[in-house]
């Protein structure tokens, strides 16, 4: 006989903390995403905008 209760399988509080756990974890994923996806966005435009602004040709003399 072991030590565990005919219900500890069924254990509903384990359940919802493992549910909230992995939610709490892909809340915080998403939310970091959020300056990461900032920080990409605006190397992008910093690297068009400096491409942008050098001439193709020297200028005349």
């Amino acid at each position: 006989m072991s030590g565990r209760h005919r219900s500890a399988d069924r254990d509903p509080v384990s359940d919802v903390l493992a549910r909230q756990w992995v939610l709490g974890h892909a809340v915080v994923l998403g939310l970091l995403s959020i300056p990461v996806q900032h920080a990409v966005e605006a190397d992008a435009l910093d690297r068009a905008g400096a491409s942008a602004s050098v001439p193709d040709t020297p200028p005349p003399a």
